[in-house]
């Protein structure tokens, strides 16, 4: 037989079902992929308005006079929720949706979710709106009273610099507002813009150390009653025969998360650092380009 057809070669059948069946797996492929981004953008767009959510009320808590100390009483159920549905972000690298560290991701989030369920809902009320001072002012008044004399002044302690619940819960907010629309809008668009990397790569230098401060005051203020209450403790004799000190786990657990932290702090500068040293040559290629 003659191979050739109208100046077009024949292929062979089974060369030609072999590329159909290609072209059927590229296209599942192709549909797997858009629906696994489809997902983590729905996703991260959600987590995006949620936590959006959570940084209002606390601010309009604020702004009520109720102050940042009563942050967590106004938005227990919504923190609840946004910071629970992190959980996902582990299956997510597990599964291997994203590419985060399966190890690194699981620590984040446990630690994230032990303050919270660990924590904050163990305590009592007295000891979710209590906060360490950290700089005070002293005020007086009424206005005017200094022309009276210092006798007909009231004088007071003003905290100016503090930690807290609603400074802890500020500084997630904004964390992972920044986070969460830095995934969403690559899986939109395949890349990030670079005001968006930005703020994703510099932020942390503030609300890092506010977090992190915030979530060891939390800690330090419960454990006093975690210990006097024996919260979450397994007391001998019991059927297991072995006996569990939560005060102990959280002892142990925050002096192994101070040294982590100027660690881990420096490493996202060194990356920060490194992802800037990439724009700067990238302008410079464009340079070079644009002048030949």
């Amino acid at each position: 037989d003659n191979p050739c057809i109208l100046g077009t070669e024949r292929l062979p059948h089974h060369a030609s079902t072999r590329t159909a069946t290609e072209q059927l797996l590229l296209a599942s492929y192709l549909f797997i992929m858009g629906l696994k981004s489809a997902y983590l953008f729905v996703y991260n767009s959600l987590l995006v308005i949620g936590w959006s959510y959570i940084l209002h009320m606390v601010v309009d808590e604020v702004r009520n006079g109720g102050g940042t100390k009563n942050g967590f009483l106004r938005t227990r159920k919504e923190l609840e929720i946004a910071q629970t549905a992190a959980i996902l972000e582990v299956v997510h690298s597990a599964l291997g949706l994203v590419r985060s560290p399966f190890a690194t991701t699981l620590l984040q989030v446990a630690s994230r979710i032990g303050i919270l369920w660990g924590v904050l809902i163990a305590i009592p009320f007295d000891s979710r709106t209590a906060q360490i001072v950290l700089y005070s002012k002293m005020e007086y008044g009424p206005p005017g009273c200094l022309a009276g004399g210092v006798a007909n002044c009231q004088f007071a302690m003003d905290p100016k610099i503090f930690l807290n619940s609603g400074t802890m819960i500020i500084a997630w907010s904004l964390s992972e507002i920044i986070r969460y629309t830095f995934y969403a809008v690559k899986e939109l668009l395949g890349y990030v813009p670079r005001p968006i990397e930005w703020l994703r790569y510099s932020a942390f230098i503030v609300l890092y150390p506010i977090g992190v401060g915030s979530e060891l005051t939390m800690v330090y203020i419960g454990m006093p009653y975690m210990k006097n209450n024996h919260t979450y403790d397994l007391l001998m004799p019991n059927a297991y025969n072995f006996a569990f000190s939560y005060y102990t786990f959280l002892l142990i657990g925050t002096i192994l998360y101070i040294p982590g932290f100027p660690k881990l702090y420096f490493y996202m500068l060194a990356s920060r650092k490194k992802l800037f040293a990439s724009w700067r040559e990238a302008d410079r290629a464009k340079i070079a380009a644009k002048q030949k």
